[in-house]
C-alpha cells in the first residue's frame, strides 16, 4: 500500500483508518467546513457503554477444545469473539485471563 509507505505508517493503520471511514458515512473530498475535532469524532465515536454484567461471558471448555485444533491459536479465537460480540469484553481486561486459563487449565 503506497498510502502507507509514503506516511512511514504500518499497512494495518491505513487499512483501520478506511474502515473507520467507510463505516463514519463521510464522502471524499470532506467538506472545508468539517473540523478536525468533528472528523476525529466522526472516525472514533465513543464506545457503547454496556455494564460488565450484560456483556457475554468466554466459554472456556469452547476455547480449550478449539486450541487443541491445528492451526488455532488465542489471537484468532480472539478475533472471533469481538466479530460474534463487538460490545463483549476488551483485550485489556481479558487477555491475561484467557492465556492464563488457556495456558494453565
Amino acid at each position: 500500500m503506497r498510502l502507507a509507505k509514503t506516511a512511514d505508517v504500518a499497512r494495518s493503520s491505513v487499512g483501520e483508518y478506511l474502515r473507520r471511514f467507510r463505516e463514519s458515512g463521510l464522502v471524499w473530498p470532506l467538506s472545508a467546513a468539517l473540523s478536525d475535532r468533528d472528523l476525529e469524532a466522526c472516525l472514533f465515536p465513543p464506545p457503547l457503554s454496556i455494564p460488565s454484567e450484560q456483556r457475554p461471558l468466554t466459554d472456556w471448555p469452547t476455547v480449550h477444545a478449539e486450541m487443541r485444533r491445528k492451526g488455532v491459536t488465542l489471537m484468532l479465537l480472539w478475533q472471533e469473539y469481538k466479530a460474534a460480540y463487538p460490545d463483549g469484553n476488551h483485550v485489556t481486561g481479558i487477555r491475561s485471563t484467557w492465556l492464563f486459563v488457556v495456558v494453565y487449565p
